[in-house]
Order: C-alpha cells, then structure tokens, then sequence
C-alpha cells in the first residue's frame, strides 16, 4: 500500500493561513484536488459555527464541488479549526466524517486537517486523514509548488542503477580490499621483523650485562682471595 501524505499546493496552503489561519475558530472549509494533491481550498463563508463546533454549509459548497469536477478535480477532504490546544478530531467530528464516507460508496478515505489559529496562539496545521473504518492517522506535512506535476513525477521517480557502474564499484571495492589486506600482511611482516630485532638486542644486552657482571664478581672473589693470601 502505497505511504498517504497530506500534499498541498502553496496557493492551497496560502488561502488557509489568510482565512482559518486568520479568525476565530471555529471556521472550515473544502479541499479540492486531484492524484492525491490538494490544489485548492474553499472557505465555507456561510457555514454553522459556534465556539465549539462546525458543520459544513452543503447548499453553498455542492454547486462549488460541481464546477471543480468539470476541471477533473474532486473532493479530497474537510478542514476546520479547533480552539488552542484541542488538536484532535472531537467525537462529533469523526461521527460526522463517518457519516459523510458512509454516503460516499467509493470514496476510502477523507482529509480532514485540524487548524490553530494565529488570533488565538500561533498558527498550526494538524493533517489528520480519516478512514472509512473509523481510524485516524496524522500525516506527514508536505508543500508543494503549484505547478506540482514534474515535482511529484520527480519525487516518486525509482531510478535503476546502472549495471555497468554497479559492477565498476564492485570491482573497485575488490580491488581496495586486496590492497587493504597486502598493506596489512606487509605491515605485520615488518611488525615481527621489528619484534625480533628488539628481542635480539635485548638478549645481546642481557649477556653483556651477564659478562659484565661476571667480570666484576671474579674480579672481587681473586681480590679477596689475594688479599688474605698476602695477610696470611
């Protein structure tokens, strides 16, 4: 299944931050769009609100949705905004959007954003898509340019490597590794080599020592031996 984004175009985007983003909650409107991109926003001007609800205004809007759907586009969600803290969707909002899709036989899923307002805090947007089977899921925030076909046909784009380059690095990393591991047994050999040579030294300085010592402790015992001859 391929991953849901809540994309919008900036025009879209731009028209909720002058009007939901503007007044008071709570206020809605429609998103428009088409191939799963949100491309335009109506306001509902007219809608029923209160200070803590909000139903669309079907008589004012379905004319509007008409008039999309002859440009190919249709409607891809509801949006409305909250009062300042309340980011989620309420009860009545997801038995609302349940009835809606229950309506709609062909129709999944609907967007249905939460906005803050900047008249009360700062302005924010929750993309929240409702399912048909009563679950939720925020989704992830993406603007797009309004001209979005060649951005998305870019974004979604899987390019194959190249066979022939693939086989280049697989060499070149065959070829490092060799090199890697003749360093490193040139390397060791010359480590062990060091280690010998310091071991010989030490065992040439430990009999010289040993000489040495042996020198001074002969000479001691004939000096003493001589001595006490001459005493005697």
């Amino acid at each position: 299944m391929k991953k849901l984004k809540f994309r919008i175009t900036t025009n879209a985007y731009q028209q909720i931050v002058k009007t939901l983003g503007s007044k008071i909650p709570e206020q809605g409107g429609i998103l428009i769009g088409k191939d799963g991109v949100i491309t335009d926003f109506v306001h509902d001007e007219f809608a029923e609100t209160s200070s803590s609800t909000y139903s669309l205004n079907i008589s004012y809007l379905n004319p509007i949705i008409k008039k999309f759907k002859e440009d190919n586009k249709e409607l891809l969600g509801v949006i409305h905004s909250h009062p300042y803290a309340c980011r989620k969707l309420s009860r009545q909002d997801q038995e609302y959007f349940a009835g809606v899709l229950d309506k709609a036989k062909d129709v999944d899923y609907l967007f249905t954003p939460i906005v803050f307002s900047a008249k009360q805090e700062e302005f924010h947007i929750f993309p929240y898509v409702f399912y048909k089977d009563g679950s939720i899921q925020e989704l992830e925030l993406e603007i797009v340019p309004n001209d979005y076909d060649k951005y998305i046909e870019k974004d979604e784009k899987i390019e194959k490597p190249d066979p022939n380059v693939v086989e280049e690095r697989k060499q070149l990393l065959v070829a490092i590794h060799q090199n890697v591991t003749a360093n490193s047994s040139a390397d060791n050999e010359r480590l062990l080599f060091s280690r010998l040579v310091i071991i010989a030294l030490l065992f040439w300085n430990f009999i010289v020592f040993m000489l040495g010592l042996s020198a001074i402790v002969l000479t001691t015992i004939y000096f003493i031996i001589t001595k006490n001859l001459i005493t005697f």
